[in-house]
């Protein structure tokens, strides 16, 4: 081929090879744009499921540790409880229950109310045995018994413990008769203590704040008299390790082992902890879980009898019993 020719055919015209760009783009860019479909077809199911974990992520991670449990720790194993028989709706409370715990030497289960405020004796099963007035309280949301007949009680508001006496006959209390203490912890108005948890081998509380902060305090000297006088503390931070819980609402100390129940409404879960803040087990409380056919809708009580079985109390009356699988059936007891 001479050189002339081969110029000829290299020097095309230019609309030629702007013709030819353009249909290029025009390729690439169709290309693109169903390229991008595709991948907005292939990601949008990645990104509910994304969307769902997210807003469920509390759940998920409990239920996720109520699966893959392992710990040297002593521990309750509470993936091993199920709901025994159907929830209770307690006649004696309308709404507002909220702390719950066991009087080891009557046998029976005492709950409270914060509005209004008023103690009810119960037994296992929920059948109502009295009902306590309180005179002169405020925003009772949390009791523990001591032993011998004593109680404390805390109220959110005031951030403050009450320990007082219940008799046989008791059949109201006044606020006058008890001995009270206020904590100046942290000042959120409806966020203040919510639950509360009695050590009988250190003779030390423990109390739940609500929110902000989300904290457990340790209560020194209450109880008992103490050379060092009384104080607080805070065994770990809740804010940087919260046992993925947004709130918490309710506690319970188990003597014998040394671990803490931690029960959260929002998150709708019951941790076993260190006193120090390890996860050691845990329990949800959502639909499904546990034998439960609907979720606990504000658990805010909890606490364990004697022979291991867990009772748990929801507002605004709703009164749940779980006990270890392998267990004997609780219908009747």
């Amino acid at each position: 081929m001479s050189a002339t020719l081969l110029l000829k055919h290299i020097d095309r015209p230019k609309s030629a090879i702007y013709s030819a760009k353009r249909d290029f783009l025009n390729w690439y860019n169709l290309k693109n744009l169903r390229s991008k479909r595709q991948l907005t077809l292939l990601l949008l199911p990645v990104a509910m499921c994304v969307y769902l974990i997210t807003i469920n992520l509390g759940g998920i991670i409990n239920l996720w540790w109520q699966v893959f449990e392992v710990t040297d720790e002593p521990s309750i194993a509470l993936s091993d409880y199920q709901l025994v028989g159907q929830p209770v709706a307690l006649d004696s409370i309308s709404y507002n229950a909220s702390g719950l715990t066991f009087n080891r030497d009557t046998k029976s289960l005492f709950a409270i109310t914060n509005n209004p405020t008023k103690i009810i004796e119960m037994t296992t099963t929920g059948d109502l045995l009295r009902v306590i007035p309180l005179w002169g309280f405020d925003d009772t949301e949390g009791l523990t018994y001591l032993g011998d007949n004593r109680f404390a009680l805390v109220e959110e508001e005031h951030r403050g413990v009450v320990i007082l006496e219940i008799h046989q006959n008791t059949d109201y209390l006044l606020r006058s008769s008890g001995e009270g203490m206020a904590f100046s912890v942290t000042s959120a108005k409806n966020k203040g203590f919510e639950g509360i948890a009695f050590d009988s081998v250190e003779q030390s509380l423990f109390v739940v704040n609500e929110k902000k902060p989300r904290a457990i305090y340790r209560l020194d000297g209450v109880v008992s008299d103490n050379i060092n006088g009384v104080s607080i503390a805070s065994p770990w931070s809740m804010e940087d390790n919260s046992l993925s819980n947004s709130d918490l609402s309710g506690l319970h100390f188990l003597s014998d082992l040394g671990t803490l129940l931690v029960l959260s409404d929002e998150s709708k879960s019951l941790t076993e902890t260190s006193p120090e803040g390890e996860r050691i087990s845990t329990l949800s409380l959502r639909q499904g879980s546990a034998g439960l056919t609907a979720t606990i809708p504000q658990p805010e009580g909890v606490t364990v009898d004697d022979k291991g079985h867990l009772y748990v109390l929801s507002e605004p009356n709703l009164f749940y019993r779980f006990a270890p699988k392998t267990a004997p059936d609780l219908a009747s007891h």
